[in-house]
């Protein structure tokens, strides 16, 4: 128990905010909009790309498959978590993980199309390939730590 004069300095109240959900709730948005935010542009870059090979603007193409990704990219960003959570406990973890990227990516890429995004399978090949990548890391990082961990 932290008296009150020790509570009052830095880190007596930065030891009780490190502790609170409140602070793992802000992390994890924080970690939503960054995450979010590289996805969306790597969408508007995929858009972009197709467009000018389309001898179209780039800056129209990249606009529109960004700001398309948004709204849709908020949304996955959170479910992701939980649903690696989940499959973690279950026998085939990365099957599991890399099944569920594909019905993200079907339900995206579907969600693009209908919002209009010109070439809705480009806009989401770049923030596919790195959310793959870094979803394999993170099953290949969690599987390391419990072996190291005995299964537990």
């Amino acid at each position: 128990m932290l008296r009150l004069r020790d509570y009052l300095t830095r880190q007596g109240w930065k030891r009780d905010w490190e502790e609170t959900s409140l602070k793992r709730v802000i992390d994890d948005i924080v970690i939503d909009l960054i995450y979010t935010a590289g996805a969306s542009t790597a969408a508007g870059i995929g858009n972009g790309v197709k467009q000018v090979y389309q001898g179209e603007s780039f800056t129209e193409g990249f606009w529109q498959g960004s700001t398309n990704h948004v709204a849709l990219a908020l949304i996955a960003n959170i479910v992701h978590p939980f649903a690696n959570s989940y499959f973690r406990k279950t026998k085939h973890y990365r099957l599991n993980a890399n099944l569920f990227l594909g019905g993200v990516f079907g339900v995206m890429i579907l969600l693009h199309y209908f919002l209009g995004t010109y070439n809705p399978i480009e806009a989401m090949i770049p923030p596919g390939l790195a959310t793959i990548t870094m979803t394999n890391i993170y099953v290949s990082k969690t599987q390391n730590k419990e072996d190291e961990n005995g299964g537990n």
